[in-house]
């Protein structure tokens, strides 16, 4: 993109009346005014307690009414569920002195996709890679509003005007005023009809509520395409009724018809995006996002042209009186015609009637077979936990795959499959000698033979044994890379679970064991008793899932292997105290240093419900087992000596790390784990303890029981700075189970990887006191524990909170699984 000299420039506005620069507001200062729309204005504004900017959106005082009031606060709530470098953050709202406020992130220098556009307009040539910039462009506004659908808000007032373009010219969505959230009750009728009518879907124009969804966006993101493409919008008008009449029934010029400089696939996934049914549209925002990525890759995208079938439905419910004359025309035309031709047809050439076929059947059956690969792979990724109660939904998705497989060598009134009419195809074109490039008569016929080369090719890889998503085996994503287990591998590990569960099932038998004793637990589906900790007397369970059960020496003690799957602590409900204060040394959590550092007060009684916590962190041999690769930076493949001081460099003992926030919340919920709550976490490395680690006050009791940075990694290659005295033999992480457990039987919680925790970094003061978790990332930060191999020893204590960047990549950072209770 370009951009002009002055943007993101303001004149400073002081304000004035009751809002005014210096005036002091919940906690923030304000300096200027840099927004202002009818129902509120937006202010540049200094939040002391974090000494930071932010834009503090205000209602204004002569719009404060219960209905504004509740519109405000869903923005905020609708804002607050939303973490994505393509949508404004929210951090924080609140009402103070009758006023109702919203801090945001500030986004400095920035300027808006409609001013970006009326400059644009102004231009006498555009930039020569406008149009692959405006599919970027689109392609991140999409990855944002998935996001958004994702965490269940539907934005419903999708326009330029709401786009941020920022310095590094990146979209970020703002002003999710008009929002729905979708597992809250609508305002009210009236408050229910929102956004802006030249960017209307057809639902939202005619205030379908009940079957609005998140396709309504998807409409609205292709309107905004529309308009970025032919720097005009689809539908005008001198009146609302006659833009929403064309809305509702008038399909735009495709946009290369408008702009014959633009690329004919960007024209066609526009026209696939607005679509007046919704479900004609893609189905998510991630397949939009998906086909203007595979335009810039010079890949055949999934969207298709209309046919002269869809044409003509299309006329046809445009012009239904005008369709029923022609009909009646059609009919006595046949009549008259029949009297004097007779049914030749039935000798046809074979040419003839291979070219009627592959007029009449191929955008139907080969168009049906898009459209069904698009939803089983959509299907898919719901298919989880790969548990019992899952059965019949697999086996019903194995079977619709199964079926549209046999296409590729048949299918229905006689088509020959799609590899035969890809041969076809391909034959109406012959490669020409020397180059090898295919000529064809237009660009739709090329369209075409791309499209259904790009079907088989796709059908092949779905259906793969050992690497597609209807194979048996880990199936691979658009990159190459394995990207979990497929429907069939889900489907025999439920079938192993619900026979190892059943009534002459070993793991069913356990579980009679373990209720004779212990009748308040019930079953829990994938994890099996193994048995007490000899030290620690807590229960312990193996994830059967993530790895083979671990075996017992003769001390009691877990033997784990490179094979292991996790093993689970049952930690009963219990009260403590979590956090940290120093102002008190014989008063409980009594720590010098975490009370100061990474917000860990105050000190708060939290009540936990029963639960279960991994005794190790996850290893790299679970996460292979699980996701189907080692993603970690510390792999055996990647030996260095220097590592450890026996030389073993890394095993799948070791833990796994490198991978971002999502990514391990991710996982963990395909098998029915997530990661541990602050309050979860805590409470299980204290192991009931009050001091600011469970060994004690002093530091030095940490030797032998933490993998630190410590003198061997000092002397080592370690990148550290700050360095403990003692020498454990480690420069990167420990295999989990190499130091001395705590009374809970958790080995690692201090050092080795730091582990990420479930929340949103809050002040604990937020959250509530009975299972607490902290909702609201701030800046898109999440909270680790533990302190790793990288970190000085402070980073270690039971109190301390390192908020991160949830998208952070780095080699001290890893995970600890944890389970929730099912009743």
């Amino acid at each position: 993109f370009f951009r002009r000299a002055d943007a993101g420039r303001a004149e400073k506005d002081e304000g004035s009346g009751e809002l005014r620069a210096g005036k002091r507001i919940g906690g923030f200062t304000l300096e200027k005014r840099i927004g202002q729309g009818g129902m509120g204005s937006v202010w540049l504004a200094r939040e002391e307690s974090m000494q930071r900017d932010v834009a503090l959106k205000l209602v204004l005082p002569e719009r404060v009414d219960a209905k504004s009031l509740e519109l405000f606060a869903r923005e905020a709530r609708a804002g607050g569920r939303m973490h994505h470098p393509h949508i404004v953050a929210t951090h924080s709202f609140g009402k103070d002195e009758g006023l109702a406020w919203i801090a945001q992130e500030l986004v400095p220098g920035s300027w808006t996709l409609k001013e970006f556009l009326d400059d644009a307009r102004g231009l006498d040539e555009l930039p020569g890679d406008y149009y692959e910039s405006v599919a970027g462009f689109v392609a991140k506004l999409a990855d944002g509003l998935q996001a958004a659908h994702e965490a269940g808000v539907i934005h419903r007032d999708l326009k330029p005007a709401n786009v941020l373009i920022t310095e590094g010219n990146e979209p970020k969505l703002t002003d999710f005023g008009l929002a729905r959230i979708t597992d809250e009750a609508a305002l009210s009728q009236t408050g229910d009809f929102a956004g802006t009518y030249f960017y209307m879907s057809p639902e939202q124009v005619a205030a379908k509520r009940m079957g609005l969804d998140h396709r309504t966006d998807v409409f609205s993101l292709g309107v905004v395409l529309y308009e970025m493409l032919t720097l005009r919008r689809p539908f005008e008008g001198d009146t609302t009724h006659q833009i929403c009449e064309k809305i509702m029934l008038v399909d735009p010029p495709a946009a290369r018809a408008v702009r014959s400089l633009c690329p004919y696939e960007l024209s066609v996934i526009c026209t696939k995006a607005m679509e007046k049914a919704a479900g004609d549209r893609y189905p998510t925002m991630a397949d939009f996002a998906a086909d203007l990525r595979r335009f810039l890759a010079n890949e055949p995208i999934v969207a298709r042209p209309p046919g002269r079938v869809v044409r003509m439905k299309k006329w046809v419910q445009r012009n239904p009186y005008k369709a029923i004359a022609l009909g009646i025309t059609v009919v006595a035309l046949m009549v008259v015609s029949g009297l004097s031709v007779r049914l030749s047809t039935a000798n046809a050439s074979l040419k003839n009637r291979e070219a009627l076929l592959l007029e009449k059947n191929w955008e139907l059956v080969a168009g049906a077979a898009e459209g069904e690969l698009e939803r089983l792979r959509t299907e898919a990724r719901g298919l989880w936990p790969p548990h019992p109660e899952r059965i019949p939904e697999l086996e019903a998705w194995m079977g619709r795959a199964r079926t549209l497989l046999a296409s590729l060598d048949g299918g229905p009134e006689g088509y020959p499959g799609h590899v035969a009419m890809m041969e076809r195809v391909q034959a109406l074109a012959p490669p020409s000698p020397g180059s090898g490039e295919r000529s064809f008569a237009d660009e739709e016929s090329r369209w075409w033979y791309e499209t259904l080369t790009r079907l088989v090719e796709r059908l092949r890889e779905f259906g793969d044994e050992e690497e597609g998503l209807a194979g048996s085996g880990f199936y691979l994503d658009e990159e190459g890379k394995r990207a979990g287990w497929s429907v069939g591998h889900r489907l025999a590990a439920a079938q192993r679970l619900e026979w190892g569960f059943g009534p002459r099932g070993e793991f069913g038998k356990r579980w009679e064991e373990l209720r004779s004793e212990l009748s308040s637990l019930p079953v829990q589906m994938g994890l099996v008793p193994i048995g007490r900790d000899p030290q620690s007397e807590l229960r312990e369970f193996w994830h059967v899932l993530s790895g083979k059960e671990p075996e017992r020496g003769l001390d009691g003690q877990l033997v784990i292997t490179e094979e292991s799957g996790i093993v689970f602590v049952y930690l009963p409900d219990a009260e403590y105290l979590r956090g940290a204060q120093n102002g008190d040394p014989d008063g409980p959590n009594y720590d010098t240093v975490s009370a100061s550092i990474g917000s860990a007060s105050p000190v708060q009684q939290v009540q936990l419900s029963p639960y279960f916590l991994a005794k190790h962190e996850l290893t790299q041999g679970q996460w292979l087992r699980m996701a189907g690769r080692n993603p970690a930076l510390h792999v055996p493949s990647r030996y260095m000596g220097f590592w450890d001081r026996e030389g073993n460099g890394a095993t799948l003992k070791h833990p796994v790390e490198s991978q971002p926030w999502d990514a391990c919340q991710e996982l963990l919920e395909r098998f029915a784990l997530t990661l541990p709550t602050e309050a979860q976490w805590e409470y299980g490395a204290r192991g009931g303890t009050s001091t600011p680690w469970w060994t004690g006050r002093d530091s030095a009791s940490l030797e032998g029981r933490a993998n630190l940075s410590d003198e061997y990694a000092r002397t080592h290659g370690g990148q550290n700075t700050q360095f403990v005295r003692w020498d454990d033999g480690y420069t990167i992480h420990a295999p989990v189970d190499t130091t001395i457990p705590n009374r809970f039987g958790l080995h690692h919680v201090h050092g080795n990887v730091s582990e990420w925790c479930l929340d949103g970094f809050e002040f604990y003061s937020e959250t509530p006191a009975v299972d607490p978790v902290g909702t609201m990332a701030i800046q898109g930060k999440r909270v680790s524990r533990g302190g790793s191999f990288r970190h000085p020893i402070d980073y270690s204590r039971s109190a301390l909170r390192n908020p991160q960047v949830e998208s952070l990549t780095e080699g001290g950072f890893g995970l600890r699984a944890a389970r929730r209770v099912d009743h």
